[in-house]
């Protein structure tokens, strides 16, 4: 069965709701789904969008974002705190950073640019109908710890049509989709993810795998992307030892003016800084240029810029925050040393270096959107 019979055979059971302020794409794909879907429902802004999926409570929700009355990102965040399992597909020529960080936030399934690419909204709408399909039925767990194998526990997922979370970030910042298995092999994994999420996977040369079925995530590196169809072939899995959906913080990859400077006596290192949080930063020294154990207490300078508008005008401020930081692991490398440094900020410090982090994700969004897949490969 291919992937146009699955999805015809599967969406004839749900309904769809179709927010979109222009008359003759509405038309357009209103045509296309009632072909597949049980109950199509159009909107042409957001309150009506609103009260569309009050009255019907569809099965799937896709939106354009820019529409009059209520635009699509306020009725999103509305049909989260209605129904926070609400599957929602943006569709949309444009996305603004942090709009586009928010949505990901919120948990929207999926985004298809404008125009409206058939292949990638067939892959979209294929993997959050075997979600609701699969939904209400139950896997045992008992079957999946027994199973040594990796490439056997996914299967198993896979033959259930359960769908999986594949984890990664672009320089600290999270993406987080849901993806499906497709096939196996001795060696590998198949599996479909949506394009963001595909786009992250390409830049990390690997994913995180989680499940509630899983007692661990598990790793694997990217073997081949097909970018036709975006099938993703997976190999080298493994445990993993790192929860990387459990952080309670965002850590990031500051840009180059952020600067860190450790005091230790008379001592002064510029330090090269791999990420930081608003309660930790991780730093690379050469080996022998300060002797540090754990638990140590240092003193720890941070430099950066922070951007706020004034009328028209964005001025930049040069921000500077002293600290005590402890010194929480050393991790030694060829040559140098990590240290992940911790610190208990105040709150006028601590609402500084947040405001810093926020725009550094806004920044890395806007960079991440620029990548493209066959520039990864």
């Amino acid at each position: 069965m291919n992937k146009i019979q699955e999805l015809s055979l599967l969406s004839k059971n749900y309904t769809i709701l179709y927010v979109e302020d222009s008359i003759s794409l509405l038309k357009q794909m209103n045509l296309y789904f009632e072909k597949l879907f049980k109950n199509v429902y159009i909107s042409q802004n957001g309150q009506e969008g609103l009260e569309k999926y009050k009255q019907h409570i569809p099965d799937i929700v896709l939106t354009d974002l820019n529409m009059p009355k209520m635009n699509g990102f306020d009725m999103i965040k509305t049909l989260k705190e209605i129904n926070p399992n609400v599957k929602i597909i943006i569709i949309s020529a444009y996305i603004d950073t942090g709009t586009l960080l928010e949505a990901m936030h919120l948990g929207v399934s999926d985004f298809i640019p404008k125009p409206i690419d058939r292949e990638l909204l067939s892959d979209a709408l294929l993997k959050i109908l075997i979600e609701i399909n699969q939904a209400d039925k139950t896997l045992d767990k008992d079957v999946i710890d027994k199973e040594k194998s990796l490439i056997k526990k996914l299967t198993i997922l896979g033959g259930s049509n359960t769908s999986i979370e594949l984890i990664n970030h672009y320089k600290g910042v999270p993406l987080i989709h849901n993806g499906t298995i497709v096939s196996k092999s001795d060696s590998n994994i198949i599996i479909h993810a949506p394009y963001i999420q595909t786009l992250a996977m390409a830049y990390e040369k690997y994913t995180v795998i989680s499940s509630e079925y899983l007692d661990h995530s598990i790793e694997a590196n990217i073997h081949y992307i097909d970018t036709k169809t975006r099938e993703i072939i997976l190999d080298n899995l493994k445990e993993s030892t790192d929860n990387a959906k459990s952080r309670k913080q965002v850590r990031i990859k500051p840009d180059r003016y952020f600067k860190a400077i450790i005091h230790k006596g008379n001592k002064r290192v510029d330090a090269e800084i791999l990420d930081l949080s608003s309660s930790s930063i991780s730093v690379l020294l050469d080996k022998n240029i300060m002797s540090l154990d754990t638990k140590e207490d240092i003193d720890l300078n941070l430099g950066f810029n922070i951007h706020h508008k004034g009328g028209s005008v964005i001025f930049v401020d040069s921000t500077r925050i002293s600290t005590k930081a402890v010194v929480f692991k050393i991790i030694e490398h060829l040559g140098k040393i990590e240290l992940i440094l911790l610190y208990e900020l105040n709150k006028s410090k601590e609402e500084l270096l947040v405001k810093y982090i926020v725009e550094r994700e806004l920044e890395l969004i806007k960079e991440f959107k620029k990548l493209k897949l066959e520039d990864l490969l």
